[in-house]
């Protein structure tokens, strides 16, 4: 039984490193050393990550779905390639900024629906120079992203 817990907590630390969200307020380029240090400094790599004071809700297109698609853990949001929840790219694992481009391999510019069953809404963000509030998923929403926003967002901020 001993085995088996240690094995369990080498597996959560592993996905715990895998998939640690990057400083929300780091550009796209920055390496975790660099926003470590900008951190220690008091200061932080990159454009400030605008905070919506009204949140734009994004209504998401709900056509009809097939059997297979928008399998996702219950309690987490998760994010497809394909239209109609097909092709899941990534289950996010908590709350927190996550940088799409930083995942190995790099995720972003490729979001085409989501399906939001953690317990918060999500922000949506493109890289433009400065990461550029898109707008928010409700909670328990499930869909395809407008057309405007289909294959452009490089971060989540899960809520």
């Amino acid at each position: 039984m001993e085995i088996r817990s240690a094995i369990a907590g080498v597996g959560l630390a592993l996905a715990m490193v895998c998939v640690t969200p990057v400083e929300a307020n780091a550009s796209p380029d920055s390496t975790r050393a660099e926003v470590g240090a900008s951190r220690a400094q008091g200061t932080l790599a990159g454009a400030p990550l605008p905070v919506p004071t009204v949140a734009k809700m994004i209504k998401l297109d709900r056509p009809d779905v097939t059997p297979l698609a928008w399998e996702c853990p219950g309690g987490h949001s998760c994010y497809y390639d394909g239209y109609n929840g097909t092709y899941r790219f990534w289950v996010a694992p908590t709350p927190g900024f996550f940088n799409l481009g930083r995942f190995n391999p790099p995720q972003n510019d490729k979001l085409t629906s989501i399906l939001n069953g953690g317990g918060g809404t999500i922000d949506l963000y493109n890289w433009v120079g400065h990461w550029d509030y898109k707008g928010t998923v409700a909670r328990g929403d499930w869909g395809n992203l407008p057309p405007e926003l289909n294959n452009i967002i490089d971060a989540v901020r899960i809520n």
